[in-house]
């Protein structure tokens, strides 16, 4: 069973890491990290706090994607702990990371 990325707890929920333009719509990838119930909240606290929990009208959704996946890299090294990722969610960091290269070449 997968343990919580930032407090070791479990049960856990899957966090979607780069979300979704707006709470009905799909998601932008499949981009996972376990996290128990409080974490999950504090994580869209967060990204609330930091206007990132949604895609801002007219904002480039790469953009937003990697924003949101460059705060979690961020918050779990300061953990200094390993990462409980959903299966596939590395490809998927990897896919994502090579349109960005696209776009940015």
């Amino acid at each position: 069973m997968s343990r919580c990325s930032f407090c070791d707890a479990s049960p856990v929920q899957w966090h979607h890491v780069c979300g979704r333009p707006s709470p009905s719509a799909p998601y932008f990838n499949e981009i996972v990290i376990a996290l128990c119930g409080r974490c999950h909240s504090r994580e869209h606290t967060v990204l609330r706090r930091l206007g990132l929990e949604w895609l801002a009208d007219g904002s480039d959704p790469l953009a937003h994607e990697l924003a949101r996946l460059a705060l979690l890299c961020k918050r779990l090294a300061d953990e200094d702990d390993s990462w409980h990722v959903g299966a596939g969610s590395l490809r998927e960091v990897q896919q994502l990371t090579l349109r960005a290269v696209e776009v940015l070449a």
